[in-house]
């Protein structure tokens, strides 16, 4: 039995949909590299990892492009994804040139794959997710970028100010008399 304010959710349904999909599909690193990367892949618990099996119950493609593998020459879902045929060849991921992804050649795709994909701006790798975690990254060079901002930005101000107000544009009194002299003229 559930208890607290959230018992009622629908959350516990969603939990098992999701548990269930989980089981559906094989492990990732299976389903890129043919290989489970795991340090003991009997413990992983990340998806199937009999390759004949899921691809005898593995569900029908939606399409026939599959835009990641378009766009980075290799697909990260591999044999998981729904629009692979394109690049899943006799049960196997293949890159852009027909090669299948191996474990070995992993690495190549390691930047394209694991989050960090052409043009993603927003990826933080573990090691320095760490260290800004324990407080012990150098911000040296961040710094340095600020202060020279700063000194910048003063500058600028200062150059305003001995300048003195712009003297093509008109004072706040003067911009409202004018369309009152236009219009007397």
């Amino acid at each position: 039995k559930f208890k607290g304010q959230n018992k009622a959710k629908d959350r516990r349904s969603n939990e098992d949909v999701a548990r269930k999909a989980l089981t559906q599909q094989l492990c990732p690193d299976m389903a890129f590299c043919g290989e489970c990367l795991f340090h003991n892949p009997e413990q992983c618990r990340r998806g199937s990892h009999d390759v004949k099996e899921f691809m005898a119950v593995k569900l029908a493609d939606l399409g026939e492009k599959c835009v990641v593998f378009e766009k980075i020459g290799v697909c990260p879902a591999g044999l998981n994804c729904r629009y692979g045929v394109q690049h899943v060849k006799d049960g196997v991921n293949v890159d852009k040139d027909g090669k299948p992804v191996t474990k070995e050649t992993r690495d190549q795709y390691d930047g394209l794959v694991l989050g960090c994909g052409i043009g993603e701006v927003n990826y933080v790798d573990d090691v320095m997710k760490q260290h800004l975690r324990k407080k012990t990254y150098d911000f040296t060079k961040a710094k340095t970028a600020v202060q020279a901002w700063n000194k910048m930005y003063k500058l600028q101000e200062a150059a305003k100010r001995e300048a003195g107000p712009n003297p093509g544009a008109l004072a706040v009194e003067d911009a409202a008399e004018a369309p009152a002299a236009e219009a007397a003229v």
